[in-house]
């Protein structure tokens, strides 16, 4: 393997690993939001949707970001 495929692999790997992190944390804070604030935190749901969808994007961006650069560099 060539040292270009092994660094997208590993930052392939930390995106990975970042996307399931924020969908734990995600659903943690679901959990406990449900749990202690039951009417308000379903009367704005949709806000913990945008949130969680405008993090996924910053992330991605930020992959494909560093893909670009490691190409660049090579």
């Amino acid at each position: 393997m060539t040292e270009i495929n092994n660094n997208f692999w590993k930052i392939w790997l930390k995106f990975v690993v970042l996307l399931i992190l924020i969908l734990l944390i995600w659903i943690l804070a679901l959990v406990i939001g449900d749990y202690f604030f039951p009417e308000t935190f379903n009367k704005f749901k949709f806000v913990h949707y945008f949130i969680l969808l405008a993090i996924i994007f910053k992330v991605r961006n930020k992959f494909l970001k560093k893909i670009n650069e490691s190409n660049k560099k090579e």
